[in-house]
């Protein structure tokens, strides 16, 4: 039976994006320039092997295979200033629920694409790799970029490599003569060939670690999930890992506007405690002043009377002596 294998396409320059999947070629040299293919054996299988049915990701809805989405939270701090207290506790509690299953989303799809990636081919890795590099602007820095860059130049031309020597290799004679006849030859290509997949599988583990090593795996998963797993939803479907963290930042954004917000709110509720404070100590002040004043007028009086009924009484005792006195 000939041999089948997927043909997988790696664009070569930053421009260069299309991607083939379909199909099986027929053994053709390596291109120098242009996209980089990898080598697709020997001749297409007959239509009667090819099955007839679909796959899971085609045939199963969207829902099924992903879960329906949720409905989102509004995350405009105006909208949230504008509700009455209640209402922003609950959206509140809302926004920390779906921030929560957010976070449990991604980092159960992280670790799929991550075994997934681990198990895909290496022509899957460069691609995957070369489509980070042209998105990674603003995110890695320029001499990250290049060294990336780099790299992955590297494993394009070890695949390179790789698709004119299976070539070379198919094109050998396949009769048990000649193949006795050609031991060292084949030997010699299967050598070189093995130098190529392992010079090939270093660019890319180098390539993957500059990236993982500033801290954006999660980004360059979320960014190439397509070429990892083909039946991931669509980047801009709201289903996508992509999607998912750019929501998930949104909340974290929408987190630290109402918590300035909320600040605002809580310094001019304590102005405002302070202001009546203030208010409520000079009225206090302003009644014991006259509390005060009442006391002092009302101890005045008492000692005016006071005063005043001793004169009196010294009066009378004096008019009463004199009287004895005659």
């Amino acid at each position: 039976m000939p041999k089948i294998e997927r043909s997988t396409s790696v664009t070569s320059t930053p421009k260069a994006q299309s991607v083939s999947r379909a199909g099986v070629a027929a053994p053709v040299a390596a291109p120098t320039k242009g996209t980089v293919t990898e080598y697709a054996g020997q001749a297409a299988p007959p239509k009667d092997l090819v099955p007839k049915g679909a796959t899971l990701s085609r045939s199963a809805s969207p829902s099924a295979l992903w879960g329906d989405a949720p409905k989102q939270v509004n995350l405009d701090p105006e909208a949230f200033a504008a509700l009455a207290p209640a209402e922003q506790e609950k959206l509140v509690e809302a926004a920390k629920a779906e921030r929560a299953e957010l976070g449990g989303e991604i980092v159960n799809r992280v670790e799929v694409l991550d075994r997934r990636w681990n198990h895909s081919r290496l022509s899957t890795r460069t691609e995957a790799l070369r489509e980070y590099q042209e998105h990674s602007r603003g995110r890695l820095d320029g001499r990250s970029r290049r060294k990336l860059d780099g790299l992955v130049v590297r494993s394009e031309e070890s695949q390179r490599r790789i698709n004119e020597l299976r070539v070379k290799i198919d094109a050998l004679p396949k009769t048990p003569e000649s193949k006795k006849a050609q031991v060292e030859l084949r030997t010699q290509l299967a050598r070189e060939l093995r130098r190529a997949r392992d010079e090939q599988s270093k660019a890319v583990k180098e390539a993957t670690a500059v990236v993982d090593g500033a801290g954006l795996k999660v980004d360059r998963l979320a960014v190439t999930e397509q070429i990892i797993d083909p039946s991931a939803p669509a980047q801009g479907s709201g289903g996508s890992l992509l999607d998912k963290v750019v929501r998930f930042l949104k909340l974290e954004w929408f987190f630290d506007a109402i918590g300035v917000t909320l600040q605002s709110a809580t310094q001019t509720f304590a102005q405002q405690v302070q202001k009546r404070g203030e208010k409520i100590a000079e009225e206090s002040k302003a009644k014991l002043d006259e509390l005060r004043t009442r006391e002092q007028q009302k101890q005045a009086q008492v000692q005016a009377e006071v005063v005043a009924t001793s004169d009196a009484i010294q009066a009378d005792v004096l008019a009463r002596a004199r009287a004895a006195m005659k």
